[in-house]
This record gives structure tokens, C-alpha cells and sequence, in this order.
């Protein structure tokens, strides 16, 4: 079980973390994945995504190809757009096979988790004392209630 604490000394307008993106490879249980991950410390954490997003550069760098599409809604439209496969490696060592994500609308993150990564554990954050605390624990291990 993978734990990953951050803390900001403010009131932070978003959760950015470490990840490493591999591209997609067949993998084979107790065997390492053969590739090394492309490392970004550019990760935007976002509870109102449904799936995960990845920038162009990225799907440039990784040389992936499109592997099926979703239907993505934004505020103004809703279109079906290109998704792209990668297993990604989490600030918690963790690594989840096969995550699904389209192309990110922006340039500000090279990653956005969307809640298809998020929905692997627990994810907490607190602004206790106006600072920002993050808390990431892969797989979930209790209920948590407050």
C-alpha cells in the first residue's frame, strides 16, 4: 500500500503532484514494466473529471496512438473525442495498468487524474489553519468518515 503526503504552506488552488507515464506495454504479473516512465512534476489532481486527461506534448513524446474515444462535455458542448492509454506510476509508487485519457485542453499540466485514477484509493485534502494538506492512499483501506 502506497501512502503520499504534500503540504502547502497556503491555501492552494490546485493539488499538482509527480507521476510517471508509461506508454502502454502487455504486461506480465510479477515482471517489471520494461520501459522507464516519462517523469512530470506537472499532475493536476481534478474531482471533476471523469477521466483522466494527458497533453499533447506527452502523446507526442510517448508516441501513443489513439485507443478508442469517449464522449467529453465541457461548459459550452459535449463531442466525442480521441482516448489514449497509458499505465501511470503515482506519487505513491503505485502503478495502475491501462488508465484511459483524453487529450488535456490545455497547456497548464502535462497529466490531469481524473477520477477513473482517483477512484483506486483514497484521496483527502484539508485546508486546516488556511494551509493545504494532501493525503493519497493506494488502495483505500478504511471508511473514512468526519
Amino acid at each position: 500500500m502506497g501512502v503520499y503526503n504534500k503540504s502547502f504552506d497556503y491555501i492552494t488552488d490546485a493539488v499538482v503532484t509527480h507521476v510517471g507515464i508509461f506508454p502502454p506495454v502487455e504486461y506480465t504479473p510479477g515482471k517489471p514494466l520494461p520501459a522507464s516512465p516519462y517523469i512530470t512534476d506537472n499532475a493536476m489532481w481534478d474531482t471533476g473529471a471523469s477521466l483522466s486527461a494527458i497533453s499533447r506534448k506527452l502523446i507526442d513524446a510517448l508516441h501513443l496512438e489513439p485507443y478508442g474515444q469517449a464522449m467529453v462535455s465541457s461548459l459550452h458542448e459535449a463531442k466525442l473525442e480521441d482516448t489514449y492509454l497509458v499505465h501511470l506510476l503515482l506519487p505513491t509508487m503505485d502503478t495502475i495498468l491501462d488508465v484511459e485519457c483524453t487529450l488535456a485542453h490545455t497547456d497548464d499540466y502535462d497529466f490531469v487524474c481524473g477520477m477513473n485514477v482517483i477512484g483506486y484509493g483514497d484521496f483527502f485534502v484539508s485546508s486546516f489553519e488556511d494551509k493545504t494538506s494532501v493525503a493519497i492512499r493506494i488502495p483505500s483501506k478504511e471508511k473514512v468518515q468526519l
